[in-house]
């Protein structure tokens, strides 16, 4: 039998840095979304991380798309 991933979860997580450190390393912090549609497409994730950014204290810098899966016997 072959084996297979069932995606259950996908979170949108942004990435910004709130400054730096001692050593003048960014210091980054991630801010994540957790009610994601499975199906939604990363153009859309894009878009709404733009229209978040301008509603944050500081830059996005990353943006990463996180998806959970349980593999399963098929």
């Amino acid at each position: 039998m072959a084996a297979r991933a069932d995606k259950f979860k996908t979170s949108l997580i942004l990435e910004y840095s709130i400054g730096q450190n001692e050593d003048g390393k960014d210091i980054i912090r991630r801010q994540r979304f957790s009610s994601i549609k499975i199906d939604a497409l990363d153009d859309d994730l894009f878009q709404i991380a733009n229209a978040f950014s301008p509603l944050l204290e500081h830059e996005v810098i990353g943006l990463k798309k996180q998806d959970d899966s349980v593999i399963i016997d098929h």
